[in-house]
């Protein structure tokens, strides 16, 4: 469904563990052009049900995948799982 946000030339959505809610939505997103992580969030409350709502938004430069073009979200699993210990990021809902 992100594919279709204008300002989107890629993205992959992996869940983020959650104390509350046991797991959030969260996106990963190469920009075509400047948006805002507000604008990415509050597009997708538009257009989807309250429990798909993005617990939040990263951007980067690529999207990691296999040589078949498959996303590889046990790499972003792991990014989640090394904050978690650090105790650097938690998701603001």
């Amino acid at each position: 469904m992100l594919a279709a946000h204008p300002a989107t030339a890629d993205q992959a959505v992996v869940g983020k563990p959650d104390d509350r809610r046991g797991e959030v939505p969260w996106a990963f997103i190469v920009k075509k052009q400047e948006v805002s992580k507000e604008e990415i969030m509050d597009w997708v409350k538009t257009r989807t049900s309250k429990y798909k709502h993005l617990g939040g938004v990263t951007f980067v430069d690529q999207i990691v995948k296999n040589p078949s073009g498959k996303i590889l979200k046990k790499v972003y699993r792991e990014l989640f799982k090394k904050e978690r210990e650090a105790g650097a990021i938690k998701a603001k809902l």
